[in-house]
């Protein structure tokens, strides 16, 4: 065996192509068919093939061995033949293949015939390729020839091409006539060494008679896929009978190209085109430059993608070659994404009536129809558009509310976000709202900028940027700010606007005295130790409960996720002991946790805080007395007595292992979330255990709303 093949050493394992990036940008039909089903046919055809082929071919034939299959080329052409040229096998020995012809019956007979001093039979390209794709991939090569292992390794890679759906359609015209064809994918590292392999491990002997074909390995697959794709469409076609196109997509036809005046040729070749697109690897793309405030100029620039090298597309009509390749061969493969981009930017078509002008001006108007409208069909198509600087941020009007704190009411607004007030005055006792629109970081009335939605639409230069107007979102501003009722707003909406600089789709602002009480509620509270503590904290322990402390102190539930073994509990437990101590503990504290953790709830509260009073609500004989510090429950008793744990007042929820209350809508977390308490506190080392919804279910609990 020839060294060659020896070196033939082939991984077939490659993944399936993604063919549904292929069909992202194909319309439903080509022009000048309308009504018609190509899209739906052409998507079948690789469902029904991805579904199918495995082993259609395969058959019962055994390897012929010691037998050589070489390739003739005696001059004829076809336009469905391995590189134009119409190839036929002389196999020999012809005792070996004999067994093969038999098995296909009396149709085939053979007269053996000299070549070369070799005694073997004459055959057609198409039979011997029907014989080799009835095998996998032989492993078993003792006594097998190298053409047999070289044709049988190539012809099992073309059925794994098709099999794993690397091929795309094409046209191929022949004067007045054309057919569609499939095209090999091979457009990874992978596949490249495969072809360069096939190239290099050819055996020498491969052609008895005649020369190799240019690009022989490339064109074999080319059109053994071909043949296979179409014999296996012949025997599916009952899955296509209520299909429209059928004559075009099923059979391997020579087709007029004109029609009726009409290119049909063209618009298959402009509409498979849409396939390819964003999988060349050179690629248009649109850099917008700023002229003035009012006019901006773009330019095409042509990029490889395989180094990231662009320039400007004047090169295609000045240069020979760019990129290292033709130059009229980029321009053919630039040609039909422009083509794609003419749909939705017809304008592009002035910058190619002058060659010595090769860009196009745009106003601000053209300039937001890019923006809004055609930028997103050209990014389908890996056609980027590059803003200028000016271009990059532009700003769009937002609706923004104002808080002024009215005059000697800053320390009611104090009282109102600590959480300390007793009387019943609401916020617009205390705060005077306005309705601003903020455009970048400057603010203008409603009044203001209701003239400039009047005067304007689109893009617009206004002061030091560029503004969006947008007409019908400008109106839905006004209306929005027509249906709100800030007074309505509680005390957690009002932190949480004030924080976070948001309220529902608003911006939120507020003046210097807001700023001022908003500084001091965001302070942490001052606090000692509770002297009833029987035991001593640790440092991080100290930290923990002055953030409690903080939090209790200001109205706030608080989430303790501290890892298991680091404390949550003599935290949690010097927390109630200090309220008692600075009286705060007005209402009895409940603690539920799992019944597992009760005897250590207790225990440790007998332990740190023997000052608390804390009794268990549990077993059969459970009577509920409130007159405690401390009542301890399970999530079980939980769940049975709600309805009764409803009818008190607590000062305090405590959640042991929150964990339990991480989904939302099961009967356990609705019953927790029914009882009332000034603040809640959860403790769990697994706040989040699959979903970011679990912790945000834990967070409903402790800091409602």
């Amino acid at each position: 065996m020839s060294n060659k093949i020896e070196n033939l050493d082939i991984d077939f394992s490659f993944k399936k192509n993604n063919v549904d990036e292929l069909f992202f940008n194909l319309s439903e039909n080509p022009e000048g068919f309308k009504n018609k089903d190509f899209r739906y046919t052409l998507s079948m055809i690789y469902q029904i093939i991805e579904d199918e082929f495995a082993g259609v071919f395969l058959s019962p034939n055994a390897p012929t061995r010691n037998t050589h299959f070489y390739l003739i080329d005696n001059g004829q052409k076809s336009v469905t033949g391995v590189g134009g040229k119409k190839l036929s096998f002389f196999v020999t020995p012809t005792n070996n293949f004999q067994y093969y012809l038999k098995s296909k019956g009396s149709l085939f007979r053979f007269k053996s015939e000299v070549l070369d001093d070799k005694v073997g039979y004459f055959m057609a390209w198409d039979l011997v390729m029907d014989y080799f794709g009835g095998f996998g991939n032989v492993v078993d090569i003792e006594d097998l020839t190298p053409t047999f292992i070289y044709l049988n390794k190539l012809t099992y890679f073309v059925m794994k091409l098709i099999e794993k759906l690397y091929f795309i359609p094409t046209v191929k015209r022949y004067g007045q006539m054309f057919r569609i064809v499939y095209e090999p994918i091979i457009n990874n590292q992978k596949m490249a060494r495969i072809i360069n392999l096939f190239e290099e491990c050819m055996p020498d002997d491969l052609f008895i008679q005649g020369e190799k074909p240019k690009d022989f390995v490339y064109e074999f697959i080319y059109t053994y896929l071909n043949y296979v794709i179409y014999k296996f469409l012949g025997i599916k076609m009952y899955r296509f009978k209520d299909v429209k196109s059928g004559t075009y997509l099923l059979k391997d036809l020579e087709q007029r190209a004109v029609l009726k005046g009409k290119d049909i040729a063209e618009n298959f070749a402009q509409w498979f085109d849409e396939l390819y697109l964003g999988k060349y690897d050179v690629i248009p793309y649109f850099k917008i430059e700023k002229i003035e405030d009012e006019l901006f100029r773009l330019k095409v620039y042509i990029k490889n993608r395989k180094n990231d090298e662009s320039v400007l597309i004047d090169k295609l009509y000045t240069d020979e070659e760019v990129f290292g390749a033709k130059a009229s061969d980029i321009s053919r493969i630039v040609e039909k994404q422009l083509n794609y981009a003419l749909r939705y930017m017809p304008e592009l078509e002035q910058l190619f009536e002058d060659e010595d002008k090769l860009y196009l001006d745009l106003n601000l108007n053209e300039i937001y129809k890019i923006i809004t409208q055609t930028a997103y069909y050209l990014q389908k198509a890996q056609i980027e558009v590059i803003l200028p600087e000016e271009l990059v941020n532009i700003v769009i009007p937002r609706a923004s509310i104002n808080a002024k704190v009215k005059e000697s009411r800053t320390q009611d607004l104090a009282d109102l976000i600590n959480n300390t007030s007793s009387s019943k005055m609401s916020l617009d006792d205390i705060l005077d709202f306005s309705y601003e629109i903020a455009i970048g970081n400057e603010k203008i009335s409603l009044e203001e900028f209701k003239k400039l939605v009047e005067n304007n639409n689109g893009l617009i230069k206004y002061k030091n940027k560029y503004v969006l107007i947008d007409k019908e979102e400008s109106k839905k501003i006004f209306e929005q700010i027509a249906k709100s009722n800030l007074k309505s707003m509680s005390r957690m909406e009002l932190i949480h606007a004030s924080l976070s600089g948001q309220l529902q789709q608003y911006d939120f602002d507020y003046d210097a005295a807001f700023a001022r009480v908003l500084s001091d509620f965001t302070k942490p509270v001052e606090m000692t130790i509770p002297k009833g503590l029987k035991g001593e904290l640790r440092p991080y322990q100290e930290v923990g409960l002055k953030w409690l402390w903080t939090n209790v102190s200001k109205g706030f539930g608080a989430c303790m996720a501290d890892d298991m073994g680091l404390g949550k509990t003599i935290q949690v437990i010097s927390l109630i002991l200090k309220m008692k101590e600075e009286g705060k503990l007005k209402k009895p504290v409940l603690v539920i946790c799992p019944t597992t953790l009760m005897g250590n709830w207790m225990k440790e509260l007998q332990m740190f805080a023997p000052d608390l009073d804390a009794v268990i609500y549990h077993g059969a004989d459970r009577h509920l007395e409130v007159n405690h510090d401390v009542i301890l429950t399970t999530y079980a008793i939980m769940r049975i007595d709600v309805e009764e744990l409803k009818k008190h007042a607590w000062s305090t929820i405590i959640v042991d292992e929150a964990q339990n209350i991480k989904n939302p809508d099961t009967a356990q977390t609705l019953a927790i979330k029914m009882l009332k308490a000034d603040v809640k506190v959860a403790m769990t080392g697994t706040p989040v255990e699959n979903r970011l919804t679990e912790l945000w279910s834990i967070f409903d609990f402790i800091n409602k709303g």
